[in-house]
């Protein structure tokens, strides 16, 4: 029998045919991505960051941050178990998706809170939303470009008492701006200030049962309904907004 060299008998013992080698080292508070000269292997540090938003929330840290070095497309993720800071203003980075959610966020503690900042979340196809809060908790989306998805650009189907901040955030042709349905009609609740809704196919804010969205000096525009209130969900708005010219200003659907 032929001998192996050390290093392929110990892969052959441990069941690897060709591993993917990853650097060493364990969850950082800051952490990096960049599509030019990022690797999935690395270690997500700035000298050596990675492809992929996935693998570097892999590598940080409970209330840590990640950062942009370039632009680029960094790929769908899903949060689920921690605080998180995601900051790519002026980097021109964002996420491309064809089918589903850019971002899925699920966590399970009211205390987790996950802010957004300075990304591109693009629809191509049957992709559904950009940013979606399914679990509890607090999500800030801070100078954030959203546009063409099948469904509500940011869609708040969380559990009780999931809240979100929208500040600067522009959303166009998707299915609507903001959609507020709690599941299992748990209370959603949104701030949207300085932010445009514009030429989504069929709603600017939407609001379902006990969810209430409030609207500060915010833009709702050319929306075939500006807003949507069903089974008794509230919209609140300072008197600053201007919510024109949609087909219907404001639509009311009497509860099921």
């Amino acid at each position: 029998m032929k001998a192996l060299a050390p290093l392929a008998l110990l892969l052959a013992l441990v069941g690897f045919a060709a591993p993917t080698l990853r650097a060493a080292g364990g969850p950082m508070d800051r952490t990096w991505v960049d599509e030019r000269t990022g690797k999935d292997n690395y270690d997500c540090s700035a000298a050596r960051p990675c492809a992929s938003f996935a693998r570097a929330l892999e590598q940080t840290k409970d209330h840590g941050t990640i950062g942009c070095l370039s632009p680029g497309d960094h790929g769908a993720f899903t949060i689920t178990d921690r605080s998180v800071s995601i900051t790519c203003a002026g980097a021109s980075a964002g996420i491309t998706v064809k089918t589903g959610t850019a971002i899925t966020i699920n966590n399970a503690s009211p205390d987790a809170h996950v802010y957004i900042e300075g990304l591109d979340l693009s629809g191509m196809a049957s992709a559904t939303s950009a940013i979606a809060m399914t679990g509890v908790g607090r999500l800030t989306i801070s100078r954030t470009n959203i546009h063409d998805f099948t469904g509500p650009g940011i869609d708040m189907a969380g559990g009780f008492a999931a809240r979100a901040v929208i500040d600067n955030v522009r959303v166009l042709q998707a299915l609507g701006g903001l959609r507020l349905k709690g599941i299992g009609g748990a209370a959603n609740y949104a701030i949207v200030h300085d932010s445009l809704f514009e030429s989504n196919h069929e709603y600017g804010v939407s609001v379902d049962g006990t969810s209430i969205a409030v609207l500060d000096s915010s833009v709702l525009t050319g929306n075939p309904h500006g807003l949507v209130s069903t089974n008794g969900g509230l919209v609140v708005t300072d008197g600053n907004n201007i919510i024109r010219p949609n087909g219907v200003a404001m639509l009311t659907i009497p509860q099921e």
